[in-house]
């Protein structure tokens, strides 16, 4: 290796420093200091400084903005904390319904002190791809999408590649933010043009175009693309001194990193309502896709005291702007069938253009609904987005109704399979009884397969129904039996020896998924991803939770009465009993979810609450800790609760368990009083290298 001259070092970090300023001047404060020409050629002659001495090239060099690193698949991540889902209002009234619900939490979480004051901090509402990035001494170190909330795609590769969001920070933090990422409508606009002219078929949507790109395994294509990114949240904010989200959005600013313009702090419910009203007019001047707004109590410590629900904050809100509208014609009904057999009416709609994308179908719910809109064929249909998002046919015109109409056709058998239908007396859905239905095997098996629950790739709806319809799979051990039938499947058309090849092992695979996944993909009524969890924490497979009562299930904390007769009633079924016995004997089996070292851990039937921050540690992190040794986590702090561990910067919380006698800890003082218990004390595997946890077990 050559030697490289000092002189060249101090040029490229200058030109690192001149970059970077510069783009933060573009992206974050909006006043360009430079030419795009200028800033190009800076940015080349780094390149070629760096072509003559790669080993100066740095994780935060400007120029691994270009892209170049291909993955061929993407790693999964588990969030440090999860990335919720937010509630939607769409009118005025349902904002006070908010407002009024924080106001009685918050006051009755405190009882005997005075109202809590607190405000709004609103964000209009970006329609493109959340993602968490991590810092490492503000250097970037990780981008990882959504995914299911709590665990996502580690997309580093094309994350970085955005030009807005900085590759080193102003200041060497350790942070995690979280933001969306969106193709500005300009752009997107003249990128479809481009792809039309090369021949391909453009996106539907901006949304569409920025999930498409960040999912791309060549870094290089999302390099070329104009993505933009705003950033805003912090996540573990008292570990950075934050203690508003306006302060929130200052310190993001104040480290490099580009923030949503439209925001605004209001003090009072009414105040937001009226700012509203203002942003409605002008949301399509905006040059980015905007579908409503985020108003957020602006208190993060009231954050914690509001708590949330399995799927949502209940500090914040997303309020919906009503959707756009246009007329089309219904030129025929048709009937989907869901895996439980229920058939949904489907309206096959004139091809028209709404809120971006080309519409040619909406769901029409149920047979009351088209009763309730008077609904023919060939009437006039008035069609909107909910939420901007999922067409419906709202209205019909019945003023412009011609000779032509006709009464919508409601089947006496399964379009599926022939058989007879049933109406439900409650709901008056029209169901097919057929267990060995066509139609509900299809939607059976797409379910199975889908990313929540075994997530098998390359066996979505369409190659599910074809598998069905080509006598390939006639029940669920089926899709097991595949491999034995490849040749068979190679021949079909569409299907490559390579692609059949992939589904094969794939499908092998999850043959030992986690039980919680095959808990969830049984569909089981009652039992989602939050309910499977909970009882693969308790039972290690099939046969133990086949086993288990009514009685004994519903004393499961969340489970009811309803919930776990349910449960018990599928597991003392024939037909489910014969199911999971054909399965076992193709091989399946799950892997235990079980915590270990749950059971007689030393922290067995206690029950904790955390609040403030932990250096160095994320309260998920803390969590699990807990939990695999046998204590409870909860959110709700009250006169049961045994512990209450208090970090920095500890909040009401901390008042509230002085009053009710609970006893507090430090981060310090659970090390001391696990010092005799050494021995039993289990430090997960993902836990290993936190050095909070490398201290308890070398504390003496």
């Amino acid at each position: 290796m050559h030697e490289i001259p000092e002189s060249v070092v101090k040029y490229i970090e200058e030109l690192h420093d001149l970059l970077n300023s510069y783009a933060r001047a573009y992206y974050v404060l909006d006043a360009p200091l430079v030419s795009d020409e200028e800033y190009d050629a800076l940015l080349r002659e780094l390149v070629q400084i760096e072509e003559l001495y790669p080993e100066l090239v740095t994780p935060d060099s400007p120029t691994q903005k270009i892209g170049g690193e291909i993955r061929k698949e993407f790693p999964s991540v588990v969030h440090s904390a999860p990335m919720l889902s937010l509630n939607n209002a769409y009118s005025e009234g349902e904002l006070r319904d908010f407002e009024e619900r924080v106001s009685r939490i918050l006051a009755e979480s405190s009882p005997g002190l005075s109202k809590p004051q607190f405000d709004y901090h609103v964000e209009a509402k970006v329609d493109g791809l959340a993602v968490s990035v991590t810092y490492e001494r503000g250097v970037f170190a990780r981008g990882v999408t959504r995914g299911d909330g709590t665990t996502g795609e580690d997309v580093s590769h094309n994350i970085r590649t955005i030009r807005s969001l900085p590759l080193k920070l102003a200041e060497p933090v350790d942070i995690e933010v979280r933001g969306e990422i969106f193709f500005p409508i300009s752009d997107f606009e003249r990128f479809n043009r481009s792809l039309e002219d090369a021949g391909e078929k453009p996106f539907a949507n901006p949304r569409n175009a920025a999930a498409g790109t960040i999912r791309q395994q060549d870094s290089t294509i999302a390099a070329a693309r104009p993505l933009d990114m705003f950033l805003y949240q912090v996540v573990e904010p008292a570990a950075h001194g934050l203690d508003t989200q306006t302060g929130c959005f200052e310190f993001l600013k104040r480290l490099g990193l580009r923030t949503n313009p439209k925001v605004a702090q209001c003090g009072s419910i009414s105040s937001v309502i009226e700012l509203l009203a203002s942003w409605a007019d002008k949301r399509t001047t905006l040059d980015f896709p905007v579908d409503g707004a985020v108003i957020k109590v602006n208190q993060l410590s009231l954050w914690e005291t509001l708590g949330s629900t399995a799927k949502a904050p209940r500090a914040m809100i997303a309020y919906k702007w009503a959707a756009e509208a246009i007329t089309t014609q219904l030129l025929d009904v048709e009937y989907g069938i869901s895996r439980n057999g229920i058939l949904t009416p489907v309206a096959v709609l004139k091809p028209v253009s709404l809120a971006g994308s080309t519409v040619k179908r909406a769901t029409l719910h149920n047979l009351d609904e088209i009763e309730r809109l008077g609904l023919m064929i060939n009437d006039t249909v008035r069609l909107e987005k909910g939420g901007d998002v999922i067409p419906k046919v709202v209205g019909v015109l019945s003023d412009l109704r011609k000779d032509d109409a006709s009464p919508v056709p409601v089947p006496e058998r399964c379009p599926h399979c022939g058989s007879m239908l049933a109406r439900d007396e409650n709901s008056h859905n029209l169901r097919c009884i057929n267990q060995s239905c066509k139609g509900m095997l299809a939607e059976q098996i797409a379910f199975m397969a889908a990313r929540g629950c075994l997530d098998i790739e390359g066996l979505g709806e369409k190659i599910s129904w074809r598998l069905v319809d080509e006598g390939f799979v006639k029940s669920i051990p089926d899709l097991f039996r595949l491999a034995d039938r490849k040749d068979e499947l190679i021949e079909l058309d569409g299907f490559a020896e390579v692609s059949v090849e992939k589904l094969l092992a794939r499908i092998e695979a999850v043959k030992t998924s986690s039980f919680t996944r095959w808990l969830v993909s049984l569909g089981i009524t009652g039992i989602g991803q939050s309910a499977a969890t909970e009882l693969a924490s308790r039972y290690p497979g099939f046969e133990d939770l086949s086993s288990a009562t009514p009685e004994e299930l519903s004393a499961i904390y969340g489970f009811g009465e309803i919930m776990a007769q349910s449960i018990a009633d599928w597991f003392s079924d024939e037909a489910n009993r014969g199911l999971l016995y054909e399965l076992k004997t193709l091989g399946v089996k799950p892997e235990p979810s079980k915590t270990p070292g749950n059971e007689g851990g030393i922290f067995e039937g206690k029950s904790f609450v955390l609040t403030g921050a932990f250096p160095g540690l994320t309260r998920e992190q803390l969590k699990v800790f807990l939990t695999a040794n046998g204590g409870k986590v909860t959110s709700s702090l009250s006169g049961s609760t045994d512990y209450l561990i208090a970090g920095e910067s500890a909040g009401s919380k901390l008042v509230k368990a002085v009053g009710l006698g609970v006893e507090v800890l430090s981060p310090e003082a659970l090390v001391d009083m696990m010092r005799d218990n050494l021995d039993r004390v289990v430090i997960p595997t993902v836990l290993l290298d936190k050095a909070f946890f490398t201290k308890i077990k070398d504390h003496e």
